[in-house]
């Protein structure tokens, strides 16, 4: 099998630690290319995101999202999980 994992372990690695700790792994072994091509994609939607968001005039200041965060702290901590999984696996996906 050499260094190649099985998709069912690729699986089970990518969901049998925390997110934040497989995502340390995987910055410090994968292919930076693959590492820049991901944060570089997140950052176009982030800013696409809040380009569409002052285009709508919704209030995006610093202080509005440290309000939201704080009311919506239990959302954001799932929705931050997901989007952890997400961005691990697009970059699994592409080293595989």
């Amino acid at each position: 099998m050499g260094d190649k994992l099985s998709r069912a372990e690729l699986d089970e690695a990518l969901f049998g630690r925390g997110n934040r700790q497989q995502l340390v792994e995987l910055v410090s072994s994968a292919n930076p290319h693959l590492i820049a091509g991901v944060i570089t994609k997140a950052l176009e939607l982030q800013i696409l995101t809040e380009e569409v968001a002052r285009s709508h005039n919704v209030d995006i200041s610093d202080e509005a999202l440290a309000v939201f965060n704080e009311e919506n702290r239990a959302y954001i901590a799932g929705q931050l999980d997901r989007a952890l999984n997400a961005f691990i696996c697009s970059i699994v996906s592409q080293e595989s």
